[in-house]
């Protein structure tokens, strides 16, 4: 790690899309709409994947049709919002409550091993993504990746304290794809 460098560990919550307005606001999809676990007040981070995240403050957090409408300290007018475009959402871990019974964070489900029903491994979970409609979640395994929606008809059991997530059904349908290489 890099002198000055905190490690933290943080969990996104959303994504930014364009500009709302001329003051600066910007709209929000939270992976969670029902919840936005944020408000006003609170720090959160900006994340671009290429030069690593900026803190901000909550201004003002209000509903607009499908999506959030977000005020930023650090955003005063429509060009500063529009530099915020496609930026992720996160905060703390430890700034989120504990999960219930058959509830998990999405990051927790990274590095388990997908089996099937049968007990046979079809590889490690290796990153996630959001579909708009699901949290996908990318399976590599000797025959690819596979990315397997994260929904009943293809999830079964998780079992976090064992690192193990259960395959069920329509997982067999989908097309395995070459490997891809992230960095």
């Amino acid at each position: 790690m890099a002198p000055g460098k905190i490690m933290i560990d943080l969990v996104p919550l959303g994504r930014i899309g364009r500009p709302h307005g001329i003051l600066g606001d910007v709209r929000v999809l939270f992976f969670n709409a029902d919840s936005p676990p944020i408000k006003p007040g609170d720090t959160i981070w900006l994340m671009d994947g290429k030069r690593g995240a900026a803190q901000v403050t909550v201004l003002d957090l209000r509903p607009h049709q499908d999506q959030w409408i977000l005020s930023l300290e650090e955003s005063r007018d429509r060009t500063q919002a529009a530099r915020m475009t496609g930026k992720q959402i996160a905060v703390p871990r430890s700034a989120l409550p504990e999960t219930g019974d058959d509830e998990y964070y999405v990051r927790d489900l990274v590095g388990l091993t997908a089996k099937d029903r049968e007990g046979g491994t079809v590889g490690r979970v290796v990153h996630t993504y959001f579909s708009g409609a699901h949290e996908v979640l990318v399976i590599r395994g000797d025959q690819g990746e596979l990315d397997v929606p994260f929904a009943e008809d293809f999830i079964g059991d998780v079992d976090l304290e064992q690192g193990v997530l259960v395959l069920q059904g329509l997982f067999r349908e989908l097309p395995w794809s070459p490997a891809r290489r992230r960095s």
